[in-house]
């Protein structure tokens, strides 16, 4: 519904009109946080399933990894 633009509107109309002018942006931005959760769930849901398919000699050596990396970031690791 259009909002009336006659010189005849009340105060009480005014407000209606701005509130639902409000309440449709509010409905927009609720959709787009809508969207954002959903997607954030579904990339969580696919780390999930990757980390389930990796056996555990997979993640012993992605440990040994990072732990290299963290240690040459502390200057305590030396390469051979």
């Amino acid at each position: 519904m259009a909002p009336a633009t006659t010189s005849k509107e009340s105060p009480l109309q005014h407000e209606l009109a701005a509130a639902r002018a409000r309440m449709g942006k509010v409905n927009k931005q609720a959709k787009i946080e809508s969207k954002a959760v959903r997607n954030a769930a579904k990339k969580i849901d696919r780390i999930q399933q990757k980390a389930r398919a990796l056996s555990t000699r997979d993640l012993m050596e992605v440990y040994a990894m990072r732990t290299q990396v963290d240690e040459r970031k502390e200057g305590k690791y030396r390469r051979c």
